[in-house]
């Protein structure tokens, strides 16, 4: 079995459809790449983008029925290759899911000698009904302030707080614009005490549509609640379809869960390093 290993682009990423969301904007922030033979039959692809000096790996697919040939690794060498090529010594990284149904990604980077495995994470995936039969939307308002949308406010006050944050190591982008371009503006919302934020929440889209928790800061819990709630509700009037998760790295996280998201779906996140 042979195939190429050719760079996709948004000119030709619709030949690339059955292994990459056509939805991904393959500009100078990511680079992908593809499997093809001579005749034009696509295998399998791979993305990758450089995140505050870490090469992330964002996506990595081949076709089930083409598996257990060496697409993938090839994939995976040709990216490193090609980062090596550019200069930077920068660390590769990919983290993935592990259930016991699901457990493809774990072995396949198991099988790559040359990337380190490890547990990384919890993370929680949130349906709809779940939201809308949790205790969260049930919750009584805590405190006056009602949560704003973080782009309303003036574009200097957005660059402040979030200058702010990257100055505490919390949260750092690199690109605003782009930035701005992948996160939910209808759902980041924050609250405000004065000029200071006490409660700040992220949502993302991914490329697959459903909604990401890409940060959440809370100085004030009784505010937090509020902040969730809000923007809870309308995760289920704005995008029904969609599933919202989030990663838990620390102990408020997981008893907010336990409390309110008692049905959420529990995964184990892993991560490949190179």
């Amino acid at each position: 079995m042979q195939w190429d290993i050719v760079v996709i682009e948004n000119e030709n990423k619709e030949a690339f459809a059955a292994v990459l969301p056509l939805n991904m904007d393959l500009t100078g922030y990511r680079i992908a790449l593809g499997a093809v033979s001579k005749y034009g039959k696509v295998y399998g692809a791979v993305s990758y983008m450089l995140v505050d000096h870490e090469y992330d790996i964002d996506w990595i697919y081949v076709e089930p029925q083409f598996r257990r040939n060496g697409i993938g690794t090839a994939l995976m060498k040709e990216m490193l290759t090609a980062i090596e090529k550019s200069g930077d010594r920068f660390m590769a990284s990919a983290k993935f899911e592990y259930t016991e149904d699901n457990n493809v990604m774990h072995t396949f980077f198991l099988s790559l000698e040359w990337m380190d495995v490890s547990y990384s994470h919890d993370r929680f995936y949130v349906e709809p009904e779940f939201i809308e039969g949790s205790g969260l939307v049930n919750h009584k308002k805590a405190i006056n302030q009602k949560p704003v949308s973080f782009f309303k406010l003036p574009a200097v006050t957005q660059k402040k707080m979030l200058a702010l944050l990257a100055a505490r190591g919390e949260y750092i982008v690199t690109d605003y614009n782009r930035w701005r371009s992948e996160i939910v503006e209808e759902l980041s919302r924050v609250i405000l005490v004065g000029n200071e934020p006490v409660d700040l929440m992220f949502i993302r889209k991914d490329v697959n549509g459903n909604l990401s928790l890409d940060y959440l800061y809370s100085k004030y819990i009784p505010g937090l609640f509020d902040l969730l709630t809000s923007s809870a509700v309308d995760v289920t009037l704005l995008y029904p379809d969609s599933t919202l998760y989030y990663d838990t790295l620390d102990e408020t996280a997981l008893k907010i869960t336990e409390r309110f998201f008692p049905r959420a779906e529990r995964v184990y996140i892993y991560e490949a390093v190179f």
